[in-house]
């Protein structure tokens, strides 16, 4: 499960310890910390039971997309783009989620034209910038899977 928090809200005193406490207080653990707080690209995960949550910094850099980052597993971090005018809540299997309004230009933006099909593609194709210097981030790696 990938959760987006306001970067500038992480920064905030306080808030930090605040969400902490609230992760913990669900019985999740803590197990990786990517990056730092104060600059782009920070990503903590959290499991409980298998399940694995991953939480990542955003902000805006233009109206209709949020930035946000990943990691490789070689440990290189990529901007990555999300079209998304705000966020609303919906259903889904019965809980109320807050997820990026439009809904299909959110997905198309992150898995591609055909994200309905199952089917062997790169996650970093359509969603992650292979030139991210307009974002603020220096990538000096290739995109899994190319540019």
């Amino acid at each position: 499960m990938d959760l987006n928090v306001d970067q500038s809200w992480w920064q905030k005193t306080g808030n930090s310890e605040k969400f902490e406490k609230a992760m913990i207080s669900t019985g999740l653990s803590k197990t990786s910390t990517f990056g730092k707080v104060e600059q782009f690209g920070y990503e903590e995960r959290w499991v409980i039971q298998g399940l694995q949550v991953d939480v990542f910094a955003s902000d805006s850099v233009v109206v209709g997309e949020i930035r946000e980052s990943l990691w490789s597993n070689a440990g290189y971090l990529y901007a990555c783009v999300l079209k998304v005018e705000s966020y609303v809540w919906y259903s889904w299997w019965g809980e109320e989620v807050r997820l990026p309004y439009p809904l299909e230009p959110a997905l198309i933006s992150m898995y591609g034209p055909n994200y309905t099909t199952r089917q062997s593609w790169g996650y970093f194709q359509y969603f992650c910038r292979c030139d991210s210097s307009n974002l603020g981030v220096n990538t000096t790696q290739d995109l899994p899977g190319g540019c």
